[in-house]
């Protein structure tokens, strides 16, 4: 298994992720940097959270 050092987010995107509940925190913060690395970027953006939110709001 690869591990991957914590990225580093915007003001934008961690001011966000202020808004995901606690208890699914731990969750969110791996599945959005895991999506922020696919995309190729070093840093989680705003966009970054809004497309995984939506993604997985839909329950895809």
């Amino acid at each position: 298994m690869q591990e991957h050092k914590e990225m580093r987010w915007t003001p934008e995107a961690q001011e966000l992720f202020k808004n995901v509940p606690d208890f699914v925190k731990d969750w969110a913060r791996q599945r959005i940097e895991m999506y922020a690395r696919e995309k190729g970027r070093e840093e989680v953006t705003e966009e970054d959270v809004k497309e995984v939110y939506e993604k997985y709001r839909h329950g895809t």
